[in-house]
């Protein structure tokens, strides 16, 4: 093994993480996309809520940039966060109704119109924070300019 002289800035790596970040943010764009078309139907696979799937992709997209925000924008998207969160739990978009019958019950979900338009008014907000400081920090478009930048 090699001994560090003083000075001795260490090895590149051959590993690059960008393509695999790309892959994340195109996906958790994927599940944004999924989720927001009809929030408050099942998901296709009947696992979970559309508006669920919705807001794990933004979750996602905060977490692949987070490393890049300043602590004040970091201190914005929690409370933010923290906020559709707390709403989610405490004004469901739906109300439980189980059915009992002599062999079997069931369930039925009563829409409550007003949680779900304030569940897609938060998330949206929520979204909107996110995109736009992925955005200024170069996770999203290109926003810089560069000399051999010709566009599409």
């Amino acid at each position: 093994m090699k001994e560090f002289e003083e000075g001795d800035n260490g090895n590149i790596s051959e590993w690059n993480e960008g393509n695999f970040k790309n892959l994340r943010l195109h996906e958790a764009q994927e599940m944004i996309n999924l989720g927001k078309i009809n929030p408050f139907s099942h998901s296709q696979d009947k696992t979970t809520w559309n508006y669920h799937i919705w807001k794990s992709g933004i979750d996602i997209l905060y977490g692949e940039g987070q490393s890049k925000y300043s602590d004040e924008e970091i201190e914005e998207v929690d409370k933010v966060k923290g906020f559709v969160e707390m709403y989610l739990s405490l004004k469901p978009p739906f109300k439980r109704i189980t059915e009992h019958h002599a062999d079997s019950k069931n369930d039925k979900f009563i829409s409550i119109k007003e949680n779900q338009e304030k569940i897609k008014q938060i998330i949206e907000l929520y979204e909107k924070i996110v995109k736009r400081y992925n955005d200024e920090h170069g996770l999203s478009t290109r926003n810089k300019k560069e000399d051999d930048w010709r566009g599409l």
